[in-house]
C-alpha cells in the first residue's frame, strides 16, 4: 500500500497549487495564443515583382550584302500586348500572390483544438480528483472492516486483498492527477453549460453557410484556371501583334528607299474554339464538380458530427436524470444507521457506487465537450476565429456574430 503520508502531501501540495495558480480558459487561451511563435512572414518577395507591359520584346536585326556598308539592312521590331492581354497577366499575377498568402496562412495555423483539449482535460481531471477524494475514506474504511477477524473467527483475505488493490490504484490515480495539475490546474468555475452549448451549436447550424477548410485554396485554384483562359483568350483575340522600322542603310540611288515601315494584325477568325481553350473550359468544370463533390462530402462529415454531438448531450441529460434518483437513494442512505459488518460493508459499497456514478456523469460531459470540439474543428470556426473563447460561461451565438463582425 502506498504511504499515506506521501497521499496528504500530494493532496495538500496540490490544493495550494491549485488556489495560487488557477487558471480560466479565457486567460489560458490569450496567453496561450500570444506564446506561440508563427512562421508567417510579412516581407514581399521583390524578386518575383511583376507588371504586365505595352512592349513585349524589343528585336534588332541586321543583314549585310556582300559585307558593304552601303548595302547594309537594318530592322526594330517591337512586339506589343493589348490592353485585355496586360489586364489578364496582371490579375493572373495577383492570383498568385494570393495563393502564396493563402499557404503561408496555413502553414502558420495554430492547432487551437490542442488548446481546448489540454485545459478540458486538466478541468475534468481536476473534477475526477474532487470525486475520489470523497471516495478514498470509504475504501479504506472497507479495508479496515475487512482486516477484522469475523465473529466466527474468520478472516476474508481475498476480500481484503482486493480492496487493498483498489485503495492502492485510486492513491496512484491520485497522485498522477496531481502532477497533471500542477502543470496546468483550472478554475473550475468559468465553463459554459451544457444547456447553453446545445443552443449554441444549434443556432450557429441554422445561421452560417459552412465550406470545408480548403474551400479558399480551391476557389484560388478556380480563379487561377479563369485567368489563364482570359489571358489565353486575350492573346488570341490580339489585333496589333508588332511594328517594325527598318533602314536599308545609305544608297547612292537618290529614289532608293531607305526607311520602310511596316506592322502585323490578327483578324478574329473565332479562335475560341482554339485546343488550348477548350482544354482550360473542361479543366475548370472538372475543377468546380470537384469542388462541388468535397464540399458535399464536407458537409455530411459535418452533419454525422453533429449527430454526435446531439447523441452525447441526450446521454448526459438521460444520466443525469438517473443521478438525480440516486443523490435520493443517498438521503435515504444517509439516515442510515447499520451495525453489523455486513451492513457496514453494503453501507460503504453505496457510498463508493454513489461516487462512481459522479465519475461516470463527469465522464459524459466529457464526451460531450469532446464532441463539440470535433464538431467546431471540422467546421472551420476553431482556426478561422481562433481567439474566440468558445468554452466561455456566457457563450451564445449572438456574442459570437457581435464579436466576429466588429
Amino acid at each position: 500500500m502506498l504511504n499515506r503520508c506521501l497521499i496528504g502531501v500530494v493532496w495538500c501540495f496540490s490544493w495550494c497549487s491549485a488556489l495560487n495558480g488557477q487558471i480560466s480558459f479565457s486567460d489560458y487561451l490569450k496567453s496561450s495564443l500570444a506564446d506561440i511563435q508563427t512562421i508567417h512572414s510579412s516581407q514581399s518577395d521583390e524578386s518575383i515583382k511583376f507588371r504586365s507591359p505595352l512592349v513585349t520584346r524589343w528585336n534588332f536585326r541586321s543583314d549585310t550584302d556582300e559585307f558593304l556598308l552601303d548595302r547594309q539592312e537594318y530592322e526594330i521590331r517591337a512586339d506589343f500586348s493589348s490592353k485585355a492581354t496586360r489586364t489578364a497577366q496582371n490579375r493572373l499575377y495577383q492570383g498568385y500572390i494570393q495563393e502564396l498568402e493563402n499557404e503561408r496562412n496555413t502553414l502558420a495555423r495554430v492547432d487551437v483544438k490542442a488548446l481546448y483539449e489540454k485545459w478540458l482535460r486538466s478541468y475534468f481531471t481536476k473534477q475526477e480528483q474532487e470525486a475520489y477524494k470523497l471516495m478514498l475514506p470509504y475504501l479504506n474504511d472497507q479495508l479496515l472492516l475487512l482486516k477484522k477477524i469475523d465473529t466466527d473467527g474468520t478472516f476474508s483475505l481475498y476480500d481484503y486483498l482486493e480492496k487493498q488493490k483498489e485503495v492502492e490504484y485510486l492513491e496512484w490515480e491520485m497522485i498522477r492527477q496531481a502532477k497533471v495539475l500542477d502543470q496546468l490546474s483550472p478554475d473550475l468555475s468559468g465553463l459554459v453549460q451544457v444547456d447553453a452549448l446545445l443552443r449554441f451549436v444549434e443556432s450557429l447550424h441554422l445561421k452560417l453557410n459552412f465550406k470545408y477548410p480548403d474551400y479558399l485554396s480551391d476557389q484560388l485554384d478556380m480563379q487561377r484556371v479563369e485567368d489563364e483562359y482570359n489571358l489565353e483568350l486575350a492573346e488570341t483575340k490580339q489585333v496589333v501583334d508588332f511594328f517594325r522600322v527598318n533602314y536599308n542603310g545609305p544608297q547612292a540611288d537618290p529614289f532608293e528607299e531607305r526607311v520602310s515601315v511596316g506592322f502585323s494584325m490578327n483578324f478574329d477568325r473565332s479562335e475560341e474554339h482554339q485546343l488550348d481553350l477548350v482544354e482550360l473550359k473542361y479543366k475548370k468544370a472538372i475543377e468546380a464538380e470537384q469542388i462541388a463533390q468535397r464540399q458535399a462530402e464536407f458537409l455530411e462529415t459535418l452533419e454525422t458530427a453533429l449527430l454526435e454531438f446531439r447523441m452525447a448531450v441526450e446521454e448526459y441529460y438521460a444520466f443525469s436524470g438517473l443521478l438525480e434518483t440516486f443523490t435520493d437513494q443517498q438521503a435515504i442512505i444517509d439516515t442510515q444507521n447499520p451495525s453489523s459488518k455486513r451492513d457496514l460493508l453494503k453501507w460503504l459499497d453505496l457510498k463508493i457506487y454513489f461516487q462512481e456514478n459522479q465519475k461516470q456523469f463527469l465522464r459524459l460531459e466529457e464526451e460531450v465537450f469532446e464532441s463539440y470540439l470535433d464538431w467546431l474543428d471540422l467546421s472551420g470556426l476553431l482556426n478561422q476565429y481562433y481567439s474566440f473563447d468558445f468554452l466561455s460561461p456566457t457563450l451564445d451565438s449572438a456574442a459570437f456574430f457581435q464579436s466576429i463582425n466588429r
